[in-house]
């Protein structure tokens, strides 16, 4: 059963709108970030959950440049076709492994320049989408949370003017969870969703239009089997 429905962009949470990058009334959140992946976190999300994990989306390697670099563990449910050609997703320890480069996820903001230090040209390498965050692994947090929070069926739903078609106003929506899907890819949106929450605060996922970085805070035994259940993909924080 439909329970889409237009919300006013105004009534997102006070809590969240001082951290929305773009709209934000923190002017500190604005400015440009340096500092580790902890320091990130506490900048782009606001601090009031139990605990908090980064989404470190894939790359997308190409099938030669994965047998060069004689990648494992390739993750075929995120797959491309660019350039003619077959792009699979590699998760940035398996990719760093292979390239020999030792991967601390918490200081993760140069993420070009030691591929590049290596020798390694990118081409083949395509690297995580920023303001994006993949289908499956929103899945994984939405059915995490109907196993801790089985009564949450609706969930609120926020897209950054940046990420809509036209560039013209923010879109704040209340939808089910096979909804988020339906509106995330309609083509009123070329990106996003910047934000997804639940309307009883149990948990929210943010991301930036110019991050390929995410995170999600939450309760700690919420936020613990995320982080089991991919730990490719979600590092605690």
């Amino acid at each position: 059963m439909s329970i889409c429905k237009t919300l006013d962009p105004k009534e997102l949470p006070k809590y969240i709108l001082d951290y929305e990058t773009i709209i934000g009334e923190k002017i500190e959140v604005d400015r440009s970030i340096d500092s580790d992946l902890v320091g990130y976190c506490m900048e782009l999300i606001p601090q009031k959950f139990e605990s908090y994990a980064a989404i470190l989306n894939p790359f997308y390697i190409s099938n030669k440049i994965i047998d060069e670099l004689k990648i494992t563990g390739v993750d075929n449910r995120f797959r491309s076709l660019q350039y003619g050609q077959s792009y699979y997703g590699v998760s940035w320890f398996r990719l760093y492994t292979a390239l020999g480069i030792n991967f601390n996820p918490l200081d993760i903001f140069q993420v070009q320049e030691p591929i590049e230090s290596k020798g390694r040209e990118t081409n083949g390498i395509l690297f995580p989408g920023e303001g994006v965050i993949e289908d499956d692994l929103i899945k994984v947090i939405l059915s995490t949370s109907k196993e801790h929070y089985i009564n949450i069926t609706e969930f609120r739903i926020f897209f950054n003017f940046l990420m809509t078609v036209g560039m013209t106003s923010n879109h704040y929506l209340s939808c089910t969870e096979e909804e988020i899907f339906h509106i995330k890819h309609s083509k009123q949106f070329h990106s996003g969703p910047s934000i997804i929450h639940t309307p009883n605060e149990k948990w929210l996922l943010m991301t930036d239009y110019d991050s390929d970085v995410s995170f999600i805070g939450g309760e700690t035994q919420f936020i613990e089997d995320l982080c089991r259940k991919e730990d490719q993909y979600f590092v605690k924080v």
